[in-house]
């Protein structure tokens, strides 16, 4: 089994906008800032239900929602046919199931951030004291520099 880093992400997004949406570089622009919403979404949702404590029981949560969207981002983008040229934003917007992939990236990200921050937080042994928001601030900081 590969492991997929952090720094590979553009990298697999413009693979998947390319090869198999059948899309140009700037709708993987599009798929990137939908992930990164997703992922600040998810960690301030991931502070507000947690009441700025390390909630371990949020760690199932977002392992559960990660895989759901997974599995649904694979049978929605298995379904579009091949356009046979590379696709604009403009184009790439109109058709209902790129917005299907578009929330299935969104709601995959979000609870990745539901997932990150409890369990960074246990693999490090810090309190439970701890905010999420410093939390947040150690996810996003350690994905800079990855």
């Amino acid at each position: 089994m590969a492991v997929v880093r952090r720094r590979d992400l553009p990298y697999l997004v413009l693979q998947l906008a390319k090869d198999v949406l059948s899309a140009d570089p700037d709708v993987v622009t599009i798929l990137l800032a939908t992930f990164s919403i997703g992922i600040g979404t998810g960690l301030l949702l991931c502070e507000r239900l947690s009441k700025k404590r390390v909630e371990i029981g949020l760690v199932p949560l977002g392992s559960i929602g990660i895989s759901v969207f997974a599995i649904d981002l694979f049978f929605a983008s298995h379904r579009i046919a091949p356009a046979g040229r590379l696709l604009g934003v403009g184009e790439f917007l109109l058709a209902w199931p790129h917005w299907r992939i578009l929330i299935d990236l969104f709601l995959l990200a979000m609870f990745g951030g539901f997932y990150s921050v409890p369990a960074l937080r246990a693999d490090s042994g810090e309190q439970p004291a701890d905010t999420p928001r410093a939390s947040s601030r150690q996810t996003i900081s350690s994905t800079r520099s990855s």
